[in-house]
């Protein structure tokens, strides 16, 4: 597994890379927010740990241009900001997991875990029933070719039925 570390904080940086690097034996690499895009799109990473407080490109901005060009990759959200309402806008706009710092080295280590059940599970981006097509990150349906508007609760009980469609 390949996993990629944009953050800001030098020493941050160094800390998450080293625990992953003992806890697991994966390509780990730390980048700038500067070389973060570049990277993405010139390698293939399985987890990117993404800073929400990058200087100039903020991470939400960063989020979810990343998010648009590589939607097999999952993303981690670090942030200093307790607020749901930041947690919600990083999900929403793509992250598949998001932790506030400081945060625990053993708690990182298990959302990391979490993250790759999720790379070798059975979850798929987009599902696909006959003519009917679920897209779990764009978060829209289409059938036929037209899009259907769904709320958030058929939109959830949609995505059920159709992972354990017959």
């Amino acid at each position: 597994m390949r996993i990629l570390v944009i953050e800001d904080d030098p020493i941050l940086a160094d800390f998450v890379v080293r625990h992953l690097q003992n806890d697991r034996k994966d390509e780990i690499l730390a980048v700038s927010a500067a070389d973060a895009e570049r990277q993405v799109e010139s390698g293939t990473y399985d987890i990117v740990i993404l800073d929400l407080g990058l200087p100039i490109t903020g991470g939400l901005e960063l989020l979810t241009r990343l998010r648009s060009t590589k939607p097999e990759t999952l993303f981690l959200v670090l942030s200093s900001s307790v607020s749901v309402q930041d947690c919600i806008r990083c999900l929403e706009a793509g992250a598949d997991d998001y932790m506030t710092k400081p945060f625990s080295a053993a708690e990182l280590s298990a959302r990391i875990r979490a993250l790759f059940r999720r790379l070798n599970g059975p979850a798929k981006l987009v599902l696909k029933v006959e003519d009917l097509e679920l897209d779990r990150i764009k978060r829209t349906v289409r059938r036929g070719g037209y899009t259907i508007e769904l709320t958030h609760k058929e939109f959830v009980l949609l995505d059920f039925l159709m992972q354990h469609a017959l």
